[in-house]
């Protein structure tokens, strides 16, 4: 097998212990050629340093200011294909894998053995919680009715997952995703807007749109801790899913499937969030009206 040239790409926001360990799990991966690329977003003022300091081999791209998940993808990618790399994995911090995770990745999404290009766009493993490792965190992302996007059979039991060759979905969550470069320049990477969360929804859809693939391998396991660091803001978490879910359906959904689709979809969401007197209510309400408005980028209180 031609092995591709691969790149990796960190985004750091928090938690620097977390990064620093993932960043060693993804050095240690069997075959891994080009660089790590950090993209730190400077929140924690020392993390440049120690991160250079545990890694001098890497290279870290620190912000100004946090720019979002995606934004911050696009950067590292653009780091990783300017140093050579076919193939660039996104990774969590949050996330642990094990030394053959990439490389068992990555023939499903090169050439065949007669040299036909791969119709598959971004590849990526079965996702366990970390701290229930027999519990199934996500087996690839799917679509649901009104562009509800959602980790597949979570919940699950690793042991009752009745599939083990490689399942077409409608979308790689972006926590460990491993993608074609070729596909991310054609579909035009991420939606920068989304800030956080959907981001990988989206990026589904402008795969499937260019007659590209999205493969979950559940031979290929990788323990994923759930958003460490997004709990600390569960209100603007769900500020964000709502208001990029409905972003993300008036790009690729246009008239009334819109309107009676997921519009209708989320303001039953807040309805009923107003009817139990629940805390987050306000909050949804007005990521549905962000989202009319067409205001992207962080949430600003």
């Amino acid at each position: 097998m031609d092995i591709p040239r691969t790149g990796a790409v960190i985004v750091h926001y928090k938690g620097i212990e977390t990064t620093l360990n993932c960043i060693d799990d993804i050095q240690r991966q069997t075959h891994f050629t080009a660089p790590v690329v950090v993209v730190d977003q400077g929140v924690e003022p020392d993390a440049p340093q120690r991160l250079q300091t545990a890694f001098p081999n890497i290279t870290v791209l620190t912000q100004k200011t946090n720019i979002g998940f995606p934004a911050a993808v696009r950067i590292g990618m653009a780091a990783i294909r300017a140093g050579g790399a076919r193939l660039g994995f996104i990774a969590n911090p949050d996330i642990r894998l094990a030394p053959d995770t990439i490389i068992n990745l990555i023939p499903h999404i090169t050439p065949d053995s007669d040299g036909h290009p791969s119709d598959v766009g971004a590849v990526g493993p079965l996702l366990v919680d970390a701290h229930s490792p027999g519990i199934i965190w996500a087996a690839g992302g799917l679509i649901g009715p009104n562009l509800a996007g959602g980790n597949a059979q979570s919940g699950m039991q690793v042991d009752n997952l009745s599939v083990t060759a490689p399942q077409d979905v409608d979308y790689i969550p972006a926590c460990a995703m491993l993608v074609s470069l070729d596909a991310w320049e054609a579909v035009g990477g991420m939606d920068d807007g989304c800030f956080l969360y959907y981001e990988d929804v989206d990026f589904g859809i402008r795969l499937h749109r260019h007659k590209l693939r999205s493969l979950m391998i559940p031979s290929v396991i990788v323990h994923h801790q759930g958003s460490a660091n997004t709990a600390e803001m569960p209100l603007e978490r769900e500020y964000y899913l709502l208001r990029n879910r409905l972003r993300t359906a008036r790009r690729w959904h246009t008239g009334i499937s819109f309107w009676l689709g997921a519009y209708i979809d989320c303001r039953k969401i807040v309805h009923s969030s107003r009817k139990r007197g629940e805390s987050r209510a306000a909050i949804l309400s007005r990521a549905v009206r962000d989202a009319l408005a067409g205001i992207n980028g962080p949430f600003i209180p």
